[in-house]
């Protein structure tokens, strides 16, 4: 049997470009060789849990780079931080706000510190099933009905790049005594560059939590924790974080944390500006798509605050084809690995080590699909090959060894010498890319540049949107007076609301991120998880209390929780997931045939 080393060296050598993490998109590289760097707290080199030395100015690089008064390495991901900021300002059997699509590490610290929740249920866009922004005006009222909350926990941006209104909410929870903690672990490159929505550290969060291995050039597993403000027991969260994280922590992923921040200290201003740019053209490119439909934050369905122009989610919603066949069309023929595949939408991470090429490919890719399915050829494999597919020899196994790219690898090679890691220059794509700018496909590089870039897209949109001018007016009225301050949608929840009642859009709803309206909660997740369970079919657990989660991952955020009834609504969205490929997650069952359920004279006894 192939062993993991040999499968990931094969891999690597192939000419598969990563639309997904880790940020470094393998492109990036700070050092060689892992194991010649590999060491433990020997002489010289501090201990992450007890810095006072090297490792303590690391830490001090990291939070000047990020404006946060101070910041920790975190060697366990966004998760070791989440369950280390949870558990620090709460107390065991205490009260916490928190969004329903946080990541499933949110609902184990509230289960490990015995946490009664304030559940805050974001809109949803029906047509997409994409969560939109957390409502300050909710979380205010939420606040006002539940008195002792001590923690305002939210995701911004969320998985599909949906950003809420921070400074308002931090605002709402500091005027109630709550303290706000931010999972922002997609959106660590907010801070690099202002044509980014402004990062959480910004606002007002006395807490943030960023994955720079998901959107910056480090290795996966690397993360940071900023403290901002009066307001944190800090002694109290460098505990959690002892608790939570390795004894051990690897210094070559603190070195990685290192490198990154040493990058964006010294060339991220020149770096990020190039990926700005390149986003803006791959945008623009894409925004000429007439069935496919780039997300661009402003349609009328979606409550959005802001959008983080980085996330690029192409959606299915009026073609003949799902997320999952997109998907497949991409990684089969183009050799495009997305990051994650929905049932209307795919989702594709970019970051500031992609390269033109990558971004050409891309477009290429998705335009001679679009064209396809204007054309009515949606036939699956069926389909001809287009002039930026991959030649068919290539499709089963690949290049083994040589790393080329059917004509790309060329120019990507040229790139790497002297794009993200060298000069900045892109070795003629950036000709190629003025001619673009100076036509009006892109911006021109500068802030006017982008800005008239985003306007261009605002205007003309996508496919199926119409125009955007007159829905940006309107969201610029919302941002003003209306979902910040008072709680109204200007038009959303009316919207929304008809579409629930009408069905034509609530039919296409989207699971995996959005899990609709409230599952009714029984009992709490520590009574649920302590509770007796017994094991039966899930086709028949109906109007059973779940005693386990039940996650599509990515994104990890839990359709169903120990405590909840299960309805005959979410199983069959739940089957209809697997009939198209979906694999369930977080039941000890890895079948999904069978699901523990939570006894019913423990019901009866609580």
């Amino acid at each position: 049997m192939q062993g993991l080393y040999e499968l990931l060296s094969e891999y690597s050598s192939r000419d598969y470009y990563p639309f997904h993490m880790p940020g470094h998109k393998r492109n990036i590289r700070c050092f060689q060789d892992a194991f010649a760097i590999d060491i433990t707290e020997i002489d010289g080199f501090d201990n992450l849990h007890h810095a006072e030395g090297i490792l303590l100015e690391a830490e001090k690089r990291a939070a000047r780079l990020y404006g946060a008064e101070e910041t920790h390495y975190l060697v366990n991901g966004s998760t070791a931080g989440i369950l280390a900021a949870i558990s620090a300002c709460s107390r065991r059997g205490g009260r916490i706000l928190m969004a329903r699509n946080c990541h499933k590490s949110a609902y184990h610290a509230v289960f490990l510190n015995g946490l009664h929740v304030v559940w805050l249920y974001p809109d949803t866009d029906m047509v997409r099933g994409i969560y939109g922004s957390a409502d300050p005006a909710k979380v205010r009222t939420l606040l006002e009905q539940n008195p002792g909350v001590s923690a305002v926990f939210l995701t911004s941006p969320t998985y599909d790049g949906v950003v809420s209104d921070i400074r308002e909410i931090a605002a709402a929870a500091h005027e109630h005594g709550a303290v706000l903690i931010v999972d922002e672990a997609h959106g660590a490159h907010f801070a690099m560059h202002s044509c980014f929505p402004e990062s959480a550290v910004s606002c007002g969060a006395d807490i943030v939590i960023n994955s720079i291995h998901k959107t910056m050039p480090s290795l996966t597993q690397t993360a940071l924790i900023h403290i901002c403000g009066p307001r944190i027991d800090r002694v109290r969260l460098r505990k959690y974080l002892g608790i939570y994280q390795s004894s051990s922590p690897s210094y070559v992923l603190m070195a990685g944390i290192d490198c990154c921040v040493n990058m964006m200290t010294e060339r991220g201003e020149e770096l990020f500006e190039q990926f700005c740019r390149r986003i803006d053209s791959a945008r623009g490119c894409l925004s000429k798509m007439k069935k496919l439909h780039l997300v661009t934050g402003t349609e009328k369905e979606l409550f959005c605050y802001r959008y983080d122009r980085s996330r690029i989610l192409i959606s299915t919603e009026n073609c003949e084809i799902g997320g999952r066949e997109l998907y497949r069309r991409l990684l089969d023929r183009y050799h495009i690995q997305a990051e994650m595949a929905a049932e209307h939408y795919v989702t594709l991470l970019t970051s500031v080590a992609d390269t033109q090429e990558g971004f050409d490919r891309l477009c290429r890719a998705l335009l001679e699909i679009d064209a396809e399915l204007c054309a009515g050829d949606f036939a699956g494999e069926e389909l001809t090959q287009g002039s930026g597919a991959i030649p068919e020899g290539e499709r089963e196994s690949g290049p083994t060894g040589t790393g080329t790219q059917s004509g790309h690898e060329t120019a990507q090679e040229g790139e790497r010498e002297s794009g993200p890691t060298g000069t900045g220059t892109q070795s003629g794509h950036e000709t190629a890319q003025e001619g673009e700018r100076e036509s009006g496909s892109a911006g021109t590089g500068t802030r006017s540049g982008h800005e008239t870039a985003q306007e261009g897209e605002r205007e003309s949109g996508s496919a199926g949107t119409g125009t955007r001018s007159g829905h940006e007016t309107a969201q610029e009225g919302e941002r003003e007076s209306g979902p910040i301050g008072t709680g109204t949608r200007s038009g959303h929840e009316t919207a929304q609301e008809g579409e629930k009642e009408s069905g034509s859009a609530g039919e296409m709803q989207d699971v995996r991120s959005a899990p609709g309206l409230p599952n009714e909660e029984v009992l709490n997740l520590e009574e649920a998880e302590n509770s007796e369970k017994y094991r039966i079919l899930l086709r028949e657990s109906a109007g059973r209390v779940s005693g386990e989660y039940i996650y599509l991952y990515p994104p990890g955020i839990p359709l169903l929780i120990p405590g909840e009834r299960i309805t005959q609504k979410l199983l069959d969205r739940l089957e209809d997931f697997r009939r198209q490929g979906f694999e369930l997650q977080g039941l000890d069952d890895y079948s999904g045939e069978t699901i523990f359920v939570v006894c019913e004279a423990e019901q009866k006894q609580r």
